[in-house]
């Protein structure tokens, strides 16, 4: 994975499964070359809705301008179904946003499970 300059992340159980997920999931659904961006963690200005994990090192931006754009919501749904339910994957302007949800601390980690499509 590749970072941008000034990115700060807390590596903890959250960061580092987002990091391994995502990592996997664009092997799987781009190429095995290809090489993901992290383009945000703590720093910067986020959204100023609450619910946002940046703050507390539980969130990760990941570039997707790279991700040809027939992949961008195939590529956002392999990756909710291998994060499960205790993670939220978000394509937003330019970035995905992902995030452990607030009330999954505590919990062990969901399986994901087959999805019908």
């Amino acid at each position: 994975m590749n970072f941008l300059y000034g990115v700060i992340v807390i590596w903890n159980d959250t960061t580092l499964r987002i990091k391994q997920v995502w990592e996997e999931s664009c092997r799987e659904m781009i190429s095995m070359a290809y090489i993901p961006t992290c383009t945000c963690g703590l720093e910067g200005v986020h959204s100023r809705n609450p619910e946002s994990g940046h703050p507390q090192g539980r969130s990760l931006d990941m570039r997707s301008k790279d991700v040809p754009f027939h992949l961008r919501m195939p590529l956002l749904h392999h990756a909710q179904q291998k994060f499960g339910s205790d993670y939220l994957v978000l394509l937003e302007d330019d970035h995905y946003h992902i995030q452990r949800q607030h009330d999954s601390f505590g919990r062990p980690a969901a399986t994901p499970k087959s999805v019908e499509v």
